[in-house]
């Protein structure tokens, strides 16, 4: 039984897949060198991309142009299936010309997608001729593509150089390059800078016949990155970004990591993660187990780190509003600023039940102070008994409970903790018994002054978060 396929019914469904510029440009440079290019540049402009390589160039179009088309170098690492780079060109813009200098011949061909119609024999008549001309000069291959179906602005290319910074960083550190311009300003891809790591662990594993080299890391304190968790790589590029393949249910914040797979292992159709799952699952397995250590001794020093920014941040906070409330010795306490500025308000009735207490406004200036009965707070995690409580304080320390499913899932969570920390300690400075034990109360709705702390707590970590490691 023969199955008819509409062919341009296929490339239109093609076309209507929205591959981002980072796809894009990915299955063009990975093409490019799989070629043997050194050299890729790429331009994007209004309504124009190109790309430009210095690879080993290409006689037969049929392989650029053509679904599952494809030609196997020794040096091919990447292209497996003819497929990705054609997505890529239908799915950039309307009209793609594509020029190719092969031993001693120029070849080009210019396609409007919009004007393709399927023929009789399964094929797609182009409605352009292949030109060939004799051409003394080094091979290459260049592909413009107009028309562009994405906008496309300066954040859109400074997330480019970014991503292909990292996406290509083994290819870039091997000798390969990458040069982005985006309307007529170039520069030259540089490789995804690593942090200075204050412990580094590497082996190499076996998961049924396939290789794969596993370098991980501590990173030192007071570095200062942006890039954290495993990056997957294979041959000349990254695959997986920021992954958490080794690092179990909780990743650490602290930790960084590179896998170097062989060319054995299966890859997904856009190369961007293993195509089995069940050698993935052994992968992880097998890292989470040789790295348990490391992992734990990264999540500590994390915890400490964050802890201490957040002890400091709220007995700071605590001693402004202690200050606000009772005021200074033998003085009242501050009275309303002038209208439309940040100070003080008087509250309708405070906790302490007299209506002249004035309660803190966001955007208040606080000097240094301490927990009012109890001094500084301090928190940990820790392993209580009573798994049904999330904390619990003892001797001014705010005991997280590991062993709760809410504190335990949200342990490597920074926005988690925090939020966390802020309703603890506002629930302890205001001795609301009621609220222990309710780490997302929705009690900010009868509370003001509660509402007012646990603000104040959390706009300040924020605003520290942004300057701290």
């Amino acid at each position: 039984m023969k199955v008819p396929v509409n062919v341009r019914a296929v490339y239109e469904a093609e076309r209507s897949k929205n591959l981002s510029y980072a796809t894009i440009l990915g299955e063009f440079i990975d093409n490019s060198f799989d070629a043997g290019a050194s050299m890729v540049i790429v331009s994007l402009d209004n309504d124009t991309l190109s790309i430009t390589d210095n690879g080993r160039g290409c006689e037969d179009f049929n392989l650029i142009l053509g679904f599952g088309n494809r030609m196997d170098r020794e040096e091919t690492a990447l292209g497996r299936y003819g497929y990705g780079a054609k997505a890529a060109i239908l799915n950039a813009g309307d009209i793609v010309s594509i020029q190719s200098i092969c031993n001693g011949y120029a070849r080009s061909i210019k396609v409007d997608w919009s004007k393709i119609e399927s023929t009789q024999d399964g094929c797609i008549d182009t409605g352009s001729e292949l030109k060939c001309l004799p051409f003394d000069g080094p091979s290459e291959t260049r592909i413009r593509i107009k028309s562009l179906r994405k906008s496309h602005n300066i954040k859109t290319a400074e997330a480019l150089k970014e991503t292909l910074s990292v996406r290509y960083r083994v290819g870039l550190l091997s000798g390969r390059s990458i040069e982005f311009t985006y309307k007529g300003d170039a520069v030259k891809i540089a490789p995804m800078a690593c942090p200075t790591l204050s412990e580094v662990q590497e082996d190499r594993f076996d998961i049924d016949g396939h290789s794969a080299w596993v370098k991980l890391g501590i990173i030192a304190d007071g570095e200062q990155t942006k890039h954290r968790g495993i990056f997957v790589e294979y041959d000349f590029r990254t695959i997986i970004e920021r992954s958490s393949i080794g690092l179990g249910d909780n990743p650490p914040p602290g930790v960084i990591g590179w896998i170097s797979l062989d060319q054995t292992w299966p890859l997904t159709t856009y190369k961007n993660d293993i195509a089995s799952r069940d050698l993935k699952e052994k992968l992880n397995d097998a890292i989470e187990k040789w790295a348990s250590g490391l992992i734990a001794r990264a999540r500590t020093r994390t915890e400490t780190r964050d802890f201490v920014r957040i002890e400091n941040i709220f007995n700071e906070i605590v001693g402004g509003f202690h200050e606000c409330e009772e005021g200074p010795p033998n003085k009242k306490a501050r009275r309303p600023g002038p209208k439309g500025k940040h100070g003080t308000q008087v509250g309708t009735k405070s906790a302490r039940g007299h209506k002249s207490a004035a309660v803190p406004q966001v955007g208040d200036r606080f000097g240094g102070g301490r927990c009012p009965d109890s001094g500084p707070l301090r928190i940990s995690f820790s392993e209580l008994p009573d798994d049904s409580a999330m904390f619990q304080v003892i001797n001014n320390v705010v005991h997280l409970n590991t062993r709760h499913p809410e504190v335990s899932e949200k342990r490597d969570d920074e926005d988690a903790i925090f939020r966390h920390a802020a309703h603890i300690f506002a629930s302890h400075f205001c001795h609301r018994e009621e609220y222990v034990g309710r780490l997302f109360p929705e009690i900010q709705e009868f509370d003001e002054r509660y509402a007012k702390m646990v603000s104040a707590i959390i706009g300040k970590i924020r605003s520290q978060k942004m300057v701290a490691t």
